[in-house]
């Protein structure tokens, strides 16, 4: 079972009400896991699971690929920003190629 107390948390915290029922109905992480339909409510109950942070970071990464999609052809800033991040958590892009390539990818969007 979920604890209650985590659940309060996630009202406290004021996520939305859907996510909030959503892990309501699920009796344990595991089932939370498997039934969820959002990539970023997952990352929200790793957060709370206590997950390396750099482990939530690549997680996040894959979220965004998968929006690349939506990008139109010929539109690099968002994927070159993922790209940097990936290289910024292995310790092969700086703090600052990591601000240029998310501000580019924000004005793409």
């Amino acid at each position: 079972m979920i604890p209650q107390s985590h659940i309060d948390a996630f009202k406290q915290q004021e996520y939305c009400d859907e996510v909030v029922d959503f892990l309501g109905d699920c009796d344990t992480w595991r089932e939370f896991y498997e039934r969820c339909p959002r990539g970023d409510w997952l990352i929200i109950g790793a957060s709370w699971l206590r997950i390396n942070e750099t482990l939530l970071a690549h997680a996040g990464c894959d979220c965004a690929e998968l929006a690349l999609r939506f990008v139109p052809d010929g539109e690099e800033r968002p994927r070159h920003a993922i790209d940097v991040k990936r290289r910024h958590l292995s310790g092969t892009a700086s703090d600052e190629e990591l601000s240029a390539a998310w501000a580019a990818a924000w004005a793409a969007a």
